[in-house]
């Protein structure tokens, strides 16, 4: 009864395990496209500085790329 325990127990213990590192996986990947995002942002050209035909280009360049 005890060895029967004691399997069940490591068979808990081995998926417990594998999950938490697939759930760890998850969570970096995910976290590593929330920076990717932020840089991307950081990035972004304000356009400051510009004139407004450009700010106007830049809209309608936006428009576009952002149509669904």
């Amino acid at each position: 009864m005890k060895a029967v325990v004691a399997i069940i127990g490591q068979i808990v213990w081995k998926f417990l395990t594998i999950w938490l590192i697939r759930a760890d996986a998850v969570a970096d990947a995910k976290r590593k496209q929330d920076t990717k995002a932020h840089e991307r942002m950081n990035d972004a050209d304000l356009g400051i500085g510009a004139a407004d035909g450009d700010h106007i280009k830049w809209l309608r360049e936006f428009a576009d790329r952002n149509k669904r």
